[in-house]
């Protein structure tokens, strides 16, 4: 200190100044009169602060401050708190040089003499312009971030703290409609009541970071899709104390990227599977029925002298035809199991499971008969109307299976069907008229 401290007595007092001295070699400090004025300033004040003993000693200390926050360390109150004891902590700008300013947080503690009176007040400060610069700096982002980004915040049970408006306007919600909301408030209760979403939990409360694509209800149970991250932000102690979820919506992405993927499995002229879906059933219909022991059948379904038709007619009415021929077919089989798919040009396949070859035969029949009802009108074939030819291949759960059961399967459905063609068209040829496996 540039200026002597009250002295006191004894070895109490020898500590004491001896702890004050310690402090004074590491940390800004003033003493200050009971009314403000400057008594003594060490020499870290002095250079924080950029002021030389003569500008501050003997001055109200509130030269040091900004006008503004000079107020607030001149009001009766403020003293009145220190000279009961009460010690006193406030932030106050500091001009210094060029018109610059910096930031104190600055402690106040009266000091009584023996007598219990308060004798002078120290004064601590550390500059705090850094840090709040910063501390400004991500507000002004996190705010920037605000204004384009869906924000919510939950507390560590799931119920909603806070919510900002993008993320109401999303969902379609008001403040009054999620304020204390639960997480699940947001979801399908077959997506909440699910180990995996207990999961989910459990990794929030352990501090770990999520990012995924979510499916979360908007008002009136509008599915909304969000690429979200949910971000554990943690305390003092490393503790997560709540969960900062940041969103964009990507209903339209994902939508798009199914509709896309749906339209790779189908046939866009007559909105059924296309080869590429039926491919893929094949597989997994051999493989469902090699699991659960039942029968699966194929019919291959090929639309009789359609290059005709398409010479005589033209593309624009064959393209018509093969659109009425699909919707006869897919009329024909009802249940939610059976998939029927164009297999290319003229052609139709379809797959049948747990069935045995008296449904199938029924079902082909019905099929072929559906076409023929059409009643288009094709003068170049021997009823002079549009019909079909039904080839199908049955294999029985007894039947051993391979990784070419597929393709087998196919290979007897095919050769029924060009039976079907050699005995005149119009007709239907099965398992009733050749063993597949012996093909």
């Amino acid at each position: 200190m540039h200026a002597s401290m009250p002295a006191g007595s004894g070895q109490k007092d020898i500590t004491g100044s001896l702890m004050l001295d310690a402090i004074s070699r590491s940390t800004p400090i003033m003493q200050l009169s009971m009314t403000g004025s400057v008594l003594a300033i060490n020499e870290r004040y002095l250079r924080m602060v950029r002021k030389r003993e003569e500008q501050v000693v003997g001055q109200h200390h509130s030269v040091l401050i900004h006008p503004d926050d000079g107020v607030t360390v001149t009001s009766p109150i403020f003293w009145e708190a220190l000279k009961e004891g009460r010690p006193v902590q406030v932030e106050l700008r500091c001009p210094v040089e060029c018109g610059e300013e910096m930031l104190l947080r600055v402690q106040y503690a009266a000091v009584f003499d023996p007598a219990g009176d308060p004798a002078y007040v120290l004064q601590t400060a550390t500059d705090i312009t850094i840090d709040k610069r910063h501390s400004d700096n991500l507000l002004d982002m996190l705010e920037a971030i605000s204004r384009s980004t869906a924000m919510i915040e939950f507390s560590m049970d799931g119920n909603v703290l806070t919510a900002n408006s993008v993320y109401l306007q999303i969902m379609g919600y008001s403040h009054l409609d999620v304020r204390g909301r639960n997480h699940k408030f947001f979801l399908a209760q077959d997506d909440y009541l699910t180990p995996e979403y207990e999961t989910f939990w459990s990794r929030l409360r352990a501090g770990e970071f999520i990012q995924s694509e979510f499916c979360r209800l908007g008002k009136g149970g509008k599915p909304v899709w969000l690429q979200a991250s949910y971000n554990p932000i943690l305390g003092p102690d490393g503790t997560p104390t709540r969960i900062l979820k940041i969103a964009t919506e990507v209903t339209e992405a994902v939508e798009l990227r199914r509709e896309m993927a749906r339209m790779a499995f189908v046939d866009s002229l007559t909105s059924l599977g296309n080869r590429r879906k039926f491919d893929a059933e094949l597989g997994f219909g051999v493989h469902h029925c090699a699991q659960s022991g039942s029968d699966i059948a194929l019919l291959l379904i090929d639309i009789d002298h359609f290059k005709v038709f398409n010479d005589t007619y033209g593309h624009h009415e064959g393209d018509a035809c093969l659109r009425s021929v699909a919707h006869a077919i897919k009329d024909a089989f009802r249940r939610d199991t059976d998939l029927v798919m164009r297999y290319g040009g003229e052609e139709f396949a379809v797959l049948l499971t747990d069935v045995d070859g008296d449904a199938v035969s029924i079902l082909a029949e019905k099929c072929r008969s559906a076409v023929e009802g059409l009643r288009i009108e094709n003068r170049e074939s021997d009823t002079g109307i549009v019909s079909v030819s039904i080839g199908w291949a049955l294999i029985s759960s007894d039947e051993p299976r391979s990784d070419d059961t597929g393709a087998t399967l196919i290979r007897c459905a095919d050769a029924a069907l060009y039976r079907a063609k050699l005995s005149g068209r119009n007709r239907v040829c099965g398992n009733n008229d050749l063993n597949p496996l012996n093909i």
